[in-house]
């Protein structure tokens, strides 16, 4: 620990061909931020620049130079600069900057999630340093992906199925990879020789923070899809969480099947990690220790402030110069309890309080990690919205390639992974436009992945419109030629995304003229659209309701109504008269999507009394 030493940290610049200058009596305001989330750690500095001065040093610092901060000789940071301003302004972030920086393809199969992670820093030219055993097999394909997230993704991964937390770093000999510690240490600051080394949890500045159920969830399902049918391997439920705040579920999508007791203990660990109350605190000044950095555990016993046990440092930023070596903290308290037990005392309330119901039903095989698309990859998601205006907030009136922000051409904006180009389908988010296909044509700052969670802002034709969309969760469909091909998700999200579309005049729309066909009857044109469009199975060229069901027939993929209840993706057949796709089906009655319904495409619900059979294009 740093109990021994007084604080003497130098700023060091090294230039190719160059002796290491000492520019520490150069630089001021020289601030060391290293956050838990964020893979490259920054260094900010600012040096006085005088061009009229003929007495000022004149350092010319420039992006590619090396510094290094040291402490008695002990390296705390390592880095490239990467911006200089007209004002003597100067970041650096160390080398785990590289790692967000290229893009790469990656695909694996079956393979150990340590070997992943080295696969993606060799094709980013990173060294590897240690990175701890991670068993996880990871089966994936990631198309313009940055190693960061592909780490990210892979550790979350490992996260679900094992139940610990990761943390990663850049340092000199590569990048490191340990799971998060859970002992604390003991952090001190010595601020003169001649007086004796404290705690610095014995002196705080100021304290804020909160607690919150806003990330929280009480019920968490692992579920699958494939060939457009959903299940569910296991799930779990906490019923005294549920009673105290309401009932909050999260679904987990997987790609593969990995067997019952992964998937029994995967739903365990997330339920647990979900189920607490989120206790975050701030602490704007405290003493300086170059031990504390993101991941490490501090025991604070301050309870007038809010903040008695072990909590994890999140962020921290050092401050050097001025008053000396100062910090300031984001934490986490680390040892929480269930929700439903907070406040609590009694050990067998507690107990209760955590005891879920568990539930594992187990997965088919899956035929793929996606849709069925070529390339598509279902993700969580946050969607967000945004529209063409000139303030500081919606960014202007043009995207991230120069074009004018056309709400029409159904544009997001997503994180720098994510392509521009990239077909985004709506998946799961309980409004009309769950199956719509945006194309990612623009960016934003705030546009990230987090914790997993793609981040995606919608391009919408007005503040109004925005605000009636606000935040919504659910999951998108990355890749694929509008939500993939080829399969039963493909389809019916081809068609739901039709849904509200109208002839311009009697029987003229877009499907018969694709077809070559307009101006007539057009519900098997719409079918026939649809399938082209998502890759289905289905003929393309019919145009009449009974050559549809005669090219079924004849292959043994035709049902009577009464004797078959439905699947999602099947045709609807109201004898020779009228078809539609079928998106659910109940006891009784099934919903369709369905062309040419009073001049227009609708969501309708049919009883089978109506229908005189089915098409199966599906098997």
């Amino acid at each position: 620990m740093a109990a021994g030493y007084v604080d003497d940290h130098k700023l060091i610049l090294y230039r190719d061909g160059a002796q290491p200058r000492d520019i520490t009596a150069f630089a001021s305001d020289m601030t060391l931020t290293d956050e838990l989330d964020t893979l490259a750690a920054e260094l900010t500095f600012k040096t006085f620049i005088s061009p009229w001065d003929k007495y000022t040093p004149k350092l010319a610092l420039a992006p590619g130079d090396k510094v290094r901060v040291t402490n008695q000789g002990k390296t705390v940071f390592s880095g490239i600069i990467i911006t200089v301003t007209l004002d003597g302004g100067v970041t650096a972030y160390d080398r785990g900057w590289y790692l967000n920086k290229s893009e790469i393809v990656l695909q694996v199969n079956n393979l150990a999630a340590d070997q992943v992670i080295r696969k993606a820093c060799a094709k980013a030219g990173v060294t590897v340093g240690k990175v701890c055993s991670l068993p996880t097999k990871i089966t994936q394909l990631w198309t313009g992906s940055t190693p960061s997230d592909i780490i990210s993704d892979v550790l979350n991964t490992c996260t679900s199925a094992t139940g610990k937390q990761y943390r990663h770093c850049v340092d000199d000999s590569g990048l490191q990879v340990e799971a998060l510690p859970s002992t604390p240490i003991k952090a001190y600051h010595k601020p003169a020789k001649n007086i004796a080394a404290f705690d610095i949890t014995w002196a705080l500045g100021q304290v804020s923070g909160e607690d919150s159920i806003e990330d929280t969830y009480n019920a968490v399902v692992i579920a699958a899809e494939d060939d457009g049918k959903a299940y569910i391997g296991a799930q779990a439920s906490n019923a005294a969480s549920i009673k105290r705040y309401g009932f909050m579920q999260h679904i987990e999508t997987v790609t593969e099947n990995p067997g019952t007791a992964v998937l029994g203990q995967m739903v365990k660990n997330l339920l647990k990690n979900a189920d607490k109350v989120g206790q975050t605190r701030s602490i704007s000044e405290i003493w300086g220790c170059d031990e504390v950095k993101s991941g490490v555990v501090l025991r604070f016993n301050s309870p007038a402030f809010g903040i008695k046990g072990n909590f994890r440092i999140n962020r921290v930023e050092h401050h050097y110069g001025g008053a000396g070596h100062t910090m300031a903290l984001e934490i986490m308290a680390l040892e929480q309890v269930r929700a439903a037990a907070e406040g609590k005392t009694d050990a067998a309330a507690i107990k209760a309080a955590s005891t879920d119901k568990v539930q594992v039903f187990g997965l088919p095989d899956l035929s793929g990690g996606s849709d069925g698309g070529s390339g598509g990859t279902i993700v969580k998601a946050l969607f967000t919205a945004y529209y063409p205006a000139n303030n500081a907030l919606e960014g202007g009136y043009l995207d991230a390639q120069g074009n004018r922000l056309d709400p029409s051409k159904h544009t997001c904006a997503a994180p720098p992974s994510v392509p521009f180009g990239t077909k985004i389908t709506v998946r799961d988010t309980g409004t009309s436009l769950d199956g719509t296909t945006f194309t990612v044509n623009d960016r934003g700052g705030a546009i990230q992945i987090k914790n997993g969670v793609y981040h995606f802002d919608l391009l919408m034709s007005s503040n109004a419109e925005c605000n009636r969309w606000g935040r919504k969760n659910g999951s998108a469909i990355i890749g694929g030629s509008g939500g993939g091909s080829g399969s039963a998700v493909s389809f019916i999200n081809t068609a739901l995304g039709e849904v509200g579309y109208k002839e311009s005049g009697k029987d003229l729309n877009k499907y018969g003229q694709w077809a070559g066909h307009n101006g007539v009857a057009w519900c098997v044109y719409f079918v026939c659209w649809c399938a082209y469009k998502s890759g289905a199975p289905i003929p393309t060229s019919y145009g009449y309701v009974g050559d549809m069901t005669s090219y079924f027939k004849a292959r043994g993929k035709y049902k009577s109504a009464g004797s078959y209840k439905p699947k999602a993706g099947d045709l609807m057949i109201q004898g020779d008269r009228h078809i539609g796709i079928v998106i659910s089906a109940g006891a009784s009655s099934c919903e369709t999507v369905e062309g040419n319904c009073s001049n227009s495409v609708k969501r309708v619900t049919r009883s089978y009394a109506e229908i005189s059979g089915f098409c199966t294009p599906w098997g």
